[in-house]
């Protein structure tokens, strides 16, 4: 036999053992997941329980039962319905016939339409009566199934003033009751009132017989609007072959609201496009939607038929000009693109529509001198938004722009944006030659102190990202707790946190560097000062760069959208800001770029820097670095983010946690490295309930590469097991996913051996990791 149906069976066995012995809340768990599981072999135990006293256990059992849907249920069913005297148990059971749906259920639930069942209270609780519960789920029920023999009792029930408040309904089973349904509703509505004629009509749109769809064309004749409203509609949501002609003729009624029904109906039946006088007719309604909709069919139609006078005239309207915008784009003329940056650089037209018109604009592929003009304008940050849809336009106009030999390219002006100019830089003069004043040097990497000949020259970018790379050798992981080795290694690891702006309080950056240089011998006092002179530069206000930064970390959010290789070394560069929401951004960017590219050789380049954000950033700065880290396909990123698992922040523990998983990739050998399993499993004792959640789900990811590893997948499973399990039950899905993944059967038998314990929390979570195991 199947081991799955092996364990399977011992669950359902435990299962029902624990619905007859347990407690009152072990028995309404455990008649919850028989029902989930469909264990039909309960069906007898789970009957028994429709008698309990308990009358929570009767609802579960009940839905249980109709979960499974054993007729064998039937007769303890409807004894529950006939006799018991709590409406909600009728209720639940009267639902489980329904879903069973046999001929006995059928008959049983027709009484309930106009006669009180026996046994229920009469009086009201809160001004309700459960009857009234039981009645529209009768009324539902009946329908659905298509049940004819209650037709006479459903149009009685209608007559009376109890039916007037589910006529809604009511009309709707009437219709689903074949060919008689249809011919009493056909008699009722010539005598109804307009209200009762638009219900009848949306309710013969649920009906497929021909016979309705003749009344629905009848009911098109009716003086009332939204009658004729409704027919149409119901028409359309019948499907199958339908009366094109009347949908084409509605085209011309009086009323906005049927004209837009009809055009909608047309689209609903796949109709030819709109013949062109037609729409030409149809966008001078007067009703907003129905222009709309002829936009949406001009669009749909690329242009075609479309006139540019008339499209312009629509730009008035919100939702209409933003139709408009795109039919623009696809027309691609003169006066097309002269509307188009009229919208653009109309700053009283909502942001919505100039957005749109930005994105027509980028949709045309040209790029115009001023069409540039008109986006390097909307370029400002002033408005996110807005400055974010002119940077993505741009970024997609860069191909054109590349052919026409422009000169900066759109993702080059980008890029200077994000490194802080605020135009086009200008050519540089040089430094003043009448001036005798030495320059301040700008940030110094530690190598330029290592030849006292060698004179302190401001470095270049890519200097400094180089030494900060190359004080990041590659490690192994038992390296990962070892000490500095000296004093002059501390201290360049403790540059490099100068060197990104550590987000702390200069206070705070003092303190903790300034022991350390103190304390060092007079031979390496030099080190000292450069330490103290990079910390000074990026705290300083001149230090801050001319364009503002919400426009440079938009640029950063697009230049990672746009995932090209040349944005790196410039986004590593953000990395030197001291604002933090900058740096955030740009690690992000970092992400994105390598998820599409991760086998770049040039990331060996990054992950220097990337570490000392790791390790020298706020919150969301390390947060973001853990994920650009773990988008890298480098080995070196384990050594540092095996340490980000102490952080005190958990987010950047729950990224840490993941980035570590995916560097493991497929290679069994790096999945079961025994550093990596017990730092992942040293975690489950977080106080961050995200955190535990992400070691249950690193464990089942890796989970398939333990199957032959006996002990490690043991110890696996017995962890996922204790995180499932606890206060609270908000790990209960994770685990069950691990579970699957690891081991379904050792799972199982380890979660009933829980349920034969004396904890009644932990009995009640197993129950529900089982269900979801089994299911």
């Amino acid at each position: 036999m199947n081991k799955n149906v092996e364990s399977r069976g011992r669950v359902v066995a435990r299962l029902v053992r624990l619905l007859q012995q347990g407690d009152e809340v072990d028995r309404c768990s455990a008649a919850a997941a028989l029902g989930e599981l469909q264990a039909v072999e309960a069906s007898g135990v789970l009957v028994e329980q429709l008698r309990d006293q308990d009358l929570d256990l009767c609802i579960d059992a009940a839905q249980a039962l109709g979960q499974i849907g054993d007729d064998s249920a039937v007769a303890g069913l409807l004894e529950a319905l006939a006799w018991h005297g709590d409406g909600e148990v009728k209720l639940a059971a009267l639902q489980a016939l329904g879903r069973i749906g046999s001929a006995a259920a059928l008959e049983a639930i027709k009484p309930l339409l106009l006669e009180r069942p026996q046994g229920l209270a009469s009086s009201f609780t809160e001004g309700w009566d459960d009857w009234w519960d039981l009645q529209l789920e009768a009324v539902n029920t009946l329908g659905e199934l298509g049940y004819q023999a209650a037709l006479g009792d459903l149009e009685q029930l209608l007559e009376q003033d109890e039916g007037q408040e589910i006529e809604v309904p009511l009309l709707k089973a009437i219709a689903q009751m074949g060919a008689p349904g249809v011919a009493s509703l056909q008699r009722r509505w010539p005598r109804a009132s307009p209200r009762t004629q638009r219900r009848i009509a949306a309710a013969l749109g649920h009906s497929p017989l021909p016979e309705a769809g003749e009344t629905l064309l009848a009911l098109l004749a009716s003086p009332h609007d939204e009658v004729r409203e409704a027919a149409l509609r119901g028409l359309a949501q019948r499907g199958g072959a339908l009366p094109c002609n009347a949908f084409l003729e509605a085209i011309d009624d009086p009323s906005p609201a049927v004209q837009l029904a009809a055009l909608e109906g047309l689209q609903t039946v796949g109709e030819a496009p709109l013949e062109a006088d037609r729409a030409r007719q149809l966008i001078a309604s007067p009703a907003a939607p129905v222009r709309c909709f002829v936009l949406r069919q001009w669009l749909a139609q690329a242009g075609e038929g479309a006139s540019l006078d008339v499209v312009v005239n629509c730009c008035n309207g919100e939702e209409e000009a933003v139709l408009a915008c795109q039919l623009l784009a696809q027309m691609g003329t003169e006066t097309s693109l002269a509307v188009l940056l009229a919208v653009v650089n109309d700053p009283a037209r909502s942001l919505r529509v100039r957005v749109q018109g930005i994105q027509a604009l980028a949709q045309r592929g040209r790029c115009e001198p001023e069409v540039m003009e008109a986006l390097l304008a909307c370029a400002e940050p002033q408005d996110g938004v807005l400055c974010q849809a002119a940077l993505r336009a741009l970024i997609a106009l860069d191909p054109a722009a590349e052919a026409a030999g422009l000169d900066p390219s759109p993702l080059s002006w980008v890029q200077q944006r994000l490194v802080g100019a605020a135009r086009a830089p200008e050519p540089t003069t040089g430094p003043d030659p009448e001036s005798n004043a030495e320059p301040e040097p700008d940030l110094i990497p530690l190598h330029a102190l290592e030849s006292v000949e060698a004179p302190l020259e401001p470095p270049s970018l890519d200097e400094v990202l180089a030494q900060l790379t190359t004080h990041y050798p590659a490690q192994e992981e038992a390296a990962i707790a070892a000490p500095l080795g000296s004093t002059l290694e501390a201290i360049h690891l403790r540059n490099a946190e100068a060197l990104v702006a550590a987000e702390r309080e200069p206070a705070t950056e003092a303190g903790d560097l300034l022991p350390m240089v103190e304390a060092l011998p007079p031979e390496l006092a030099e080190y000292g000062a450069l330490v103290k002179h990079n910390l000074g530069r990026i705290r300083s206000p001149g230090a801050s760069q001319p364009a503002s930064v919400p426009l440079r970390v938009v640029a950063a959010q697009v230049l990672g959208e746009a995932k090209a290789l040349s944005s790196v070394p410039l986004l590593l560069g953000c990395l030197l800001d001291d604002n933090a929401e900058l740096r955030q951004q740009a690690l992000l960017s970092l992400a994105e770029i390598a998820r599409a590219q991760p086998h770049w050789p040039g990331w060996s380049e990054a992950l220097g820097p990337l570490v000392t954000q790791l390790n020298a950033g706020s919150e969301g700065v390390r947060q973001a670095a853990a994920q650009a880290l773990g988008a890298l396909s480098l080995d070196g990123t384990r050594v540092p983010l095996l340490a980000a698992l102490e952080d005190s922040d958990g987010l950047v523990r729950l990224q840490a946690i993941r980035a570590l998983v995916k560097s493991a990739g497929s290679d069994p050998r790096r999945a079961l490295s025994p550093r990596l399993l017990e730092a992942i499993r040293g975690c489950c004792d977080d106080n961050s309930i995200a955190v535990r959640t992400a070691v249950i789900e690193a464990l089942g990811t890796l989970a398939g590469r333990m199957r032959g590893a006996d002990g490690v997948a043991s110890q696996t499973l017995e962890l996922i097991v204790a995180l499932g399990l606890e206060e609270g039950g908000a790990q209960v899905s994770a685990a069950a996913k691990a579970l699957a993944m690891l081991d379904r059967e050792a799972a199982s038998d380890r979660l009933l051996a829980v349920i034969d314990g004396e904890d009644p929390l932990r009995r009640r979570l197993a129950v529900q990791v089982l269900t979801l195991l089994q299911r």
